[in-house]
């Protein structure tokens, strides 16, 4: 039911009195400063909450404070409001400080909760299994005794929250579950399950913190019909949009890991030495594990990239077929008690998995002669999203190598799944990032999401960029696909970093290059100048001692591209190598360039330019994250100044004042000295 016209305005005005110079916020925040931008923001949100079935898009740069403006009217009005972040490390900080202290502020009565995935949250089931088990080789006894204790001590069990929780890396996979695997009410331990004591909160919560990933499990939940773990929301706000597009393609597939196999063949074992199980279980255990042993090698490909494994599908046809024998074996294995119902499960598993393998292998078979694959050309428009047409050959590909491989099967146009997912919640919908437009638009986001506003907002953003940085295009820099082109960036790189005085993030496109930018750098500055490089510290630790030191240099790939945060003079230099456009061998990749086959679309224009558009932004973004900060962006690729598409990139980039020669930069650099009292 929609509000009465004297309820929405009152509405209305108590978001606009909380973000006025004398509201509650400028109370609570000393450092608080009102903002056009965040005050118009608030008020579109709040326009959008209290209209159902409302859908706003909405581009805010940093700077505008983005979060306040979604949380106070998600707070202060009266429906049911899912927000829901890119990260999970954002959900905690949204969940754990953002709300705690807004509730503190606005003193309302409103209710919330914060609900993961269920391998964040300890499964008691697993667990105390796990500590009846007489050898446990790898793990340490004093960290499961850790565990237990912490377990019964709270009421939460969120894995993310224990105390030395890297402790947990190998123990982790065998003291959660997955859906697959949970047996719901019937496990013994249902009554004190963690996982149903999160979603119970949320259930009766006003506002729920979430991540991306859970929400589209939940949506898919129910669409199909299988309950949920959200509630019937008034309104969904997506936050951190930006992921949500090449999110679409692996949440809503259907995936099978090799931790999931892993995880099933360690259930396999078990089974296996149990008795009254048939004779033939401990060879089916024993080939099943010589079969993942195979899939485990072809995971890890000669040469690096990702594995393709396109040599290995009598290895995958064979796990199939394992599969539906171990099914047809525990179709013959009784048991009662607590085991029953993980039996039932460990069979529904078998099927399932076996219905995977053959429905991944039919679909990298070649369409036969005169098969449709898709709508065909002239599916997409030229600025909206696809139109409605289901596929008729789903798409399956594998991604990651070692552990991480993935496989994964589509079976229909993510874009179209997604729309329709969101028609049927008909709840207010919010999308909203700081790198959601492309030049200035939103036609791509909408496109790629297939999803239409009923309102689009493009805000400035309150810096002053002209003034606090500098972006330098170098104009004497070779091409990037030749060999001359790392020597001489870097040796440029070294040189900033001197003038900077240090205050550097280094961020490179591959892995490769980074490798090759530390060894180089490393000679170039010397043991005085401390280089900190991804990988040698968990990324929280590397930027506590990059802040920390104030000099300091860190070389990084994209992991460090986005949320993070080091305002201040702390930073003052940041240099991208490449243009980030996705390599063509990405499978990820490829599959776009396939689903826009199938709309009759350019791949380039409609996912490959706007997504390295919406990276570099995020990565140039890590320079100005307040008024008071000030640097140099530097970007070494010189089709930013000459490709034709170059202008794509500058449009939408921070408004920077543009620089080609050193002069022009030493002098910017002096400036930036002198007002610093360096």
């Amino acid at each position: 039911m929609q509000p009465s016209m004297s309820e929405a305005d009152n509405f209305r005005e108590c978001v606009r009195a909380a973000f006025a110079a004398d509201g509650v916020i400028a109370r609570g925040h000393t450092d608080y400063r009102p903002r056009p931008q965040q005050e118009t923001l608030a008020a579109a949100i709040a326009c959008a909450l209290e209209t159902r079935g409302h859908t706003l898009i909405a581009h805010a740069p940093t700077g505008i404070g983005k979060t306040l403006a979604y949380l106070v009217p998600a707070l202060l009005s009266e429906g049911q409001v899912v927000v829901s972040t890119g990260t999970v490390p954002l959900q905690d900080q949204t969940a754990r400080h953002e709300l705690p202290r807004l509730h503190r502020l606005l003193g309302d009565g409103r209710t919330t909760a914060v609900l993961k995935g269920r391998t964040h949250y300890l499964c008691r089931f697993r667990l105390d299994r796990l500590l009846r088990t007489p050898d446990l080789p790898g793990f340490g006894a004093a960290t499961l005794a850790r565990l237990e204790a912490w377990g019964e001590s709270g009421d939460e069990g969120d894995l993310d929250r224990f105390p030395g929780s890297g402790d947990l890396a190998a123990l982790r996979p065998q003291v959660v579950t997955t859906a697959e695997a949970c047996t719901g009410s019937a496990c013994p331990s249902f009554g004190n399950c963690f996982v149903y004591r999160a979603r119970r909160r949320a259930q009766e919560a006003d506002v729920v913190v979430v991540n991306h990933h859970l929400l589209l499990t939940d949506l898919l939940l129910k669409q199909e019909g299988f309950g949920a773990l959200l509630p019937e929301a008034d309104a969904f706000v997506v936050d951190e949009a930006h992921r949500l597009p090449d999110l679409l393609f692996t949440a809503l597939a259907e995936s099978y890991g090799i931790g999931r196999l892993e995880e099933f063949g360690r259930d396999v074992r078990r089974w296996s030495g149990q008795r009254g199980v048939p004779a033939t279980a401990s060879d089916v255990a024993l080939r099943y594990e010589d079969l993942l042993a195979r899939l485990r090698r072809a995971a890890v490909p000669r040469g690096g990239g990702e594995a393709s494994i396109p040599e290995n599908r009598r290895t995958l046809a064979s796990i199939a077929s394992l599969f539906e024998e171990i099914a047809e074996l525990l179709e013959h294995t009784g048991g009662g008690g607590d085991e029953a119902a993980d039996l039932i499960s460990l069979r529904e598993r078998s099927r399932a998995g076996a219905g995977f393998f053959t429905h991944w292998l039919e679909a990298q078979e070649p369409p036969h002669e005169g098969e449709a694959e898709g709508p065909g050309a002239g599916a997409g428009t030229e600025d909206g999203p696809p139109a409605a047409a289901a596929w008729t050959r789903p798409l399956a590909w594998v991604e990651g190598t070692g552990p991480r491989c993935v496989f994964r099967l589509l079976a229909d146009d993510p874009r179209r799944t997604f729309a329709g997912l969101v028609r049927a919640t008909c709840s207010s919908w919010v999308f909203l990032s700081a790198t959601l437009a492309v030049a200035g638009r939103l036609e791509s986001f909408q496109h790629q999401i297939g999803t239409t506003a009923d309102e689009t907002l493009i805000l400035e953003s309150p810096f002053d960029y002209a003034h606090q940085g500098l972006l330098y295009l170098p104009d004497r820099l070779p091409a990037v696909n030749t060999p001359d082109y790392p020597p001489a960036y870097l040796a440029l790189l070294a040189d900033l970093v001197r003038e900077t005085d240090g205050g550097a993030f280094l961020l490179f496109t591959s892995r490769q290059a980074l490798a090759g930018a530390a060894d180089v750098l490393r000679d170039r500055l010397g043991p005085a100048r401390r280089l900190l490089v991804q990988d040698a510290g968990s990324r929280t630790e590397l930027l506590e001692m990059f802040r920390r030191n104030g000099r300091a240099v860190l070389v990084a790939t994209q992991t460090f591209w986005e949320g993070v945060d080091v305002p201040g003079s702390a930073l003052r230099l940041v240099a991208i190598d490449r243009l980030p456009f996705a390599s063509p061998d990405d499978p990820l990749s490829r599959i776009k360039s396939e689903v826009a086959r199938r709309d009759g679309n350019d791949s380039f224009t409609r996912y490959t330019l706007p997504q390295a558009v919406v990276s570099l932004c995020q990565g140039v973004g890590r320079l100005i994250r307040h008024e008071d900060d000030r640097g140099l962006v530097v970007v070494g690729d010189p089709r930013l100044r000459t490709a034709a598409y170059r202008h794509a990139f500058l449009d939408s980039l921070p408004p920077f004042r543009r620089a080609r020669d050193r002069a022009e930069v030493a002098r910017f650099l002096e400036g930036l000295r002198a007002s610093s009292g360096a």
